[in-house]
């Protein structure tokens, strides 16, 4: 039955609550750095900075006191269309036929520069998903939510609902494992009545066709539900430009605002910088 546990397949990564220095940034400094960290893995290119940027993220995970299988089991699932994507570059990528001829597997050669492409875009990959993984792990949803809230505040006088973004967001997170659990109870309802769902001999068309019964009755229990929570929220007398109280008031502290300063000022320096010296060493290798 493990192939109906949709809820399974959803548990790549997942917050981890505990109460070190990464948990207790306020969620906008903690927004701000993960906007950081993405903008620097898409833009800086080599193997050494990618390197460093790696060691980090291993830092991080040290100081959150998070357990490596939450990062590692997201890499492993990402793992095969990984491998497919830095295939397809190797192969279509004309800039990165340069270097010496090396034989691989079947007679076949590749150049230096597609190793060398294909290394730097394996821990391009695994910086990106390791570093979502951990980012998950110390933001929860009502966090990332007031995070969003906070930094759009500002242009909230302006007319953007900032509000109403936050509000979005946080029922999308909680929908989500929701529909994992509807997906599962569907699928094992449908397989009790002789359903076949396994994908053994089939193709991409002929899973789509099996899986395609799921997609409406999964639909109208979404919009069921959805349905459900606004009457909940129009009985509480909810308006999205009411003033609402909140449980937990994230402060601004000077330790986030230090976090988030450095980890910009970081960014900057390794995209202004990538460690060029180094870099010429480590190409001139392959």
């Amino acid at each position: 039955m493990r192939r109906y546990d949709f809820g399974r397949l959803m548990d790549f990564a997942h917050y981890v609550p505990g109460t070190s220095p990464l948990h207790r940034m306020h969620p906008g400094a903690k927004l701000l750095l993960i906007a950081a960290g993405i903008t620097l893995l898409v833009v800086v290119p080599g193997i050494a900075p990618l390197g460093l940027i790696l060691a980090m993220i291993f830092l991080l995970v040290a100081i959150g006191r998070i357990p490596v299988s939450v990062p590692a089991r997201t890499l492993l699932r990402a793992l095969p269309w990984l491998l497919l994507v830095i295939v397809i570059q190797v192969l279509t990528v004309r800039g990165a036929r340069w270097g010496a001829h090396y034989r691989v597997w079947g007679g076949a050669t590749l150049r230096g520069g597609q190793l060398y492409l294909a290394a730097v875009s394996i821990l391009r990959f695994t910086d990106l998903i390791l570093f979502l993984a951990l980012s998950i792990a110390v933001t929860e949803a009502g966090g990332l939510a007031y995070g969003v809230e906070a930094l759009l505040s500002p242009l909230a006088r302006i007319g953007i609902p900032a509000r109403g973004f936050s509000l979005t967001i946080t029922i999308a997170l909680y929908f989500l494992p929701l529909f994992a659990m509807e997906g599962d109870r569907i699928m094992k309802s449908q397989a009790s009545r002789g359903a076949d769902f396994s994908q053994k001999g089939r193709g991409i068309l002929g899973r789509v066709r099996a899986y395609f019964p799921l997609f409406v009755p999964l639909i109208v229990l979404a919009l069921r539900h959805a349905e459900n929570l606004a009457r909940a929220m129009e009985a509480r007398g909810f308006t999205p430009k009411s003033t609402r109280s909140r449980l937990v008031v994230h402060k601004l502290s000077a330790g986030s605002v230090a976090a988030a300063a450095s980890g910009i000022a970081f960014a900057a320096a390794a995209i202004v910088y990538p460690l060029p010296d180094i870099e010429h060493h480590i190409r001139s290798l392959f």
